[in-house]
């Protein structure tokens, strides 16, 4: 019976413990969690691409990410005159490209080390010599990389851009399903409290699943139909979860 005791105090003790924590404490945890997600997401899209170079598209090789690449540019620029910054999209998402190829690959001299073993001297040794040629055989593989590390950056871009709008709606969302609930309780009507312990854990998985989506898929798609649905569930869910909310908790 002690263990059991035990067993169910330690969650709520560390519930506790999370809402003690300094505030610069959970800013800085919620900082290194997004950095988290976005370098396993950025590793992951590496991994689809040159899974799809070997197994699905291995007769285009890296011009496939290349193509993803300038096409992900034309939605910005054919669809997206302004962003919330005032400048175009297309402008914006370009230049954090350029700045994520530049500090990534030319400030740390990566891309001239890689050139650096392609290039070995003839009177190398066997070893020095088998670097190269190996270096020659993924030469393809790591212009991939390039590719779509840009393309990562391109996407966080344009979904770092798309953040107001989830605001926007879930404050619409907010202040409408609040009316709905107080309508509600002085009508005398019926909670529903199932529904909104079902409904309310999609708030989160609305914005981060799309996230995580949209910047793994291995293929060029207009932002809307990505982001659109997504603000459609975000925007439910936080209608539902505010209008059913319980009186007592």
């Amino acid at each position: 019976m002690a263990v059991e005791q035990a067993h169910h105090s330690a969650p709520s003790q560390y519930v506790q413990r999370r809402k003690h924590q300094p505030l610069t404490f959970r800013i800085l945890s919620g900082f290194l969690d997004v950095v988290g997600f976005l370098f396993l997401a950025w590793l992951i899209a590496i991994a689809i691409e040159w899974v799809g170079m070997m197994l699905i598209w291995p007769e285009e090789g890296s011009n496939h990410s290349e193509r993803m690449l300038s096409q992900e540019l034309t939605y910005l620029n054919d669809d997206f005159a302004t962003s919330i910054s005032g400048s175009s999209p297309a402008i914006t998402a370009f230049d954090v490209a350029t700045t994520v190829k530049f500090y990534v690959f030319e400030w740390t001299h990566f891309i001239h080390f890689y050139d650096w073993l392609k290039e070995a001297p003839t009177d190398a040794s066997s070893i020095r010599l088998s670097i190269a040629r190996v270096a020659w055989q993924v030469a393809d593989f790591f212009q991939s990389f390039i590719n779509t590390t840009l393309i990562f950056a391109v996407r966080v871009t344009v979904a770092t851009l798309s953040m107001p709008a989830f605001l926007l709606i879930g404050t619409a969302a907010l202040i409408d399903g609040l009316v709905q609930r107080e309508l509600r309780i002085y009508g005398g009507g019926i909670e529903r409290a199932m529904v909104y312990h079902h409904v309310k854990p999609w708030i989160k998985p609305a914005v981060m699943s799309t996230w995580f989506f949209y910047l793994g898929i291995p293929f060029s798609i207009h932002p809307n139909l990505i982001f659109v649905p997504a603000m459609i569930v975000f925007g439910m869910a936080i209608f539902l979860t505010s209008a059913l909310f319980k009186k007592h908790v």
